[in-house]
């Protein structure tokens, strides 16, 4: 993705840092497309920039928002890729009414993460979970209370996380 977009993963990885900082996000720094730390570099950001990220791309990215709300999804070969069969393991898609997706992440130094958007009653939502033992938990009561304080009550099984 990174090279048929860029050319370089290099080059990539510069215009997600010069569109994060054109964005007025000066918290986060970008080393790699992966989003995994490397080299004993390490990526890092702020809640409030991941929600500015996430916010940015679900309003100017249609495809993003197609992806991220599959359960799975198809790709197929082509000139710049072998075929990729993805599964969407943000599991509140199936559990959580509303949610739309987004996604999760993980490595060593961050803990688990997850950007989430949801939609209950005409309200939106967007949470960030950062460094947690229980990403899906949390955010499960992260969105009870966001929707909680617009009176909206989110009807959903008891969460098997």
């Amino acid at each position: 993705l990174a090279e048929g977009i860029a050319g370089s993963e290099e080059a990539f990885v510069a215009m997600m840092n010069e569109k994060t900082n054109s964005l007025g996000l000066f918290d986060t720094q970008f080393i790699n497309a992966s989003g995994l730390d490397e080299d004993g570099r390490m990526q890092y950001s702020t809640a409030y920039d991941m929600a500015t990220i996430a916010h940015f791309i679900w309003q100017n990215y249609p495809e993003f928002r197609e992806v991220s709300s599959a359960e799975h999804k198809f790709i197929e070969a082509n000139s710049y890729h072998k075929a990729f069969d993805l599964y969407n393991d943000t599991n509140l898609l199936t559990t959580y009414p509303g949610v739309k997706g987004i996604k999760p992440g993980f490595t060593w130094e961050a803990g688990l993460c997850l950007v989430t958007y949801a939609e209950n009653d005409g309200k939106k939502l967007l949470g960030v979970i950062l460094g947690s033992d229980d990403r899906r938990g949390e955010m499960k009561e992260l969105l009870d209370f966001g929707f909680g304080k617009y009176g909206i009550k989110v009807d959903h099984p008891a969460l098997d996380l």
